[in-house]
């Protein structure tokens, strides 16, 4: 595949998981946030070992592809930071049940964050 197409496939993917959560958690209110970084795809595909002031994700990330985000859940106006919350948990298991490369942060300690595996494994 592509990086366009995986582009296309998570969003597609993410699309769903909105829905399931609207329908499902009618509660809660969510919030996309870090789809991309600002920090220039071009440095880590060359190679760069740069740190730069707005790259908040490690080198490689597929936040950097646009194949990840970070959902930002609030119940009663309060943003749920616990990702132990079984929001999360219910989040995370609906998200891998939609396709075989997607993957859930809360196996990695990051329970908000869902994306599309690359071919060689990077999350």
């Amino acid at each position: 595949m592509t990086l366009r197409d995986d582009r296309v496939l998570f969003s597609s993917l993410l699309v769903d998981l909105l829905v399931y959560l609207r329908e499902w958690h009618p509660e809660a209110e969510i919030a996309l946030d870090e789809i991309t970084v600002k920090s220039p795809r071009k440095m880590w595909l060359s190679g760069a070992k740069v740190a730069l002031p707005d790259a908040v994700h490690r080198m490689g990330s597929r936040h950097h592809d646009g194949c990840a985000a970070d959902l930002l859940v609030y119940i009663d106006g309060k943003y749920i930071a616990d990702g132990e919350h079984a929001i999360y948990r219910d989040m995370g298991l609906h998200w891998e049940s939609l396709h075989d490369r997607a993957a859930w942060g809360g196996h990695f300690s990051d329970a908000n964050h869902v994306s599309l595996a690359a071919e060689d494994g990077r999350k």
